[in-house]
């Protein structure tokens, strides 16, 4: 995923900091193999498993947020 550096932040949320907050935890859901709201291809780590990197999970949360998924 490239990275990004414009973030829409739906109404509903009124500021920087609920949005913040709300995908810090879903990314954190996310890293502890909640299943995503939206299609992404999970990439796999060499054992089989679901990678870990907040990275790749702060992403997919900023977009389902983005999305209105959550």
């Amino acid at each position: 995923m490239p990275r990004r550096t414009i973030v829409r932040i739906p109404q509903e949320i009124d500021n920087k900091y609920r949005f913040a907050v709300i995908t810090g935890r879903r990314c954190a859901q996310l890293q502890e193999d909640a299943l995503p709201k939206i299609e992404v291809d999970v990439p796999e780590t060499k054992n089989g498993q679901r990678p870990r990197l907040a990275s790749f999970w702060s992403n997919v949360a900023i977009q389902e947020v983005e999305q209105d998924r959550i």
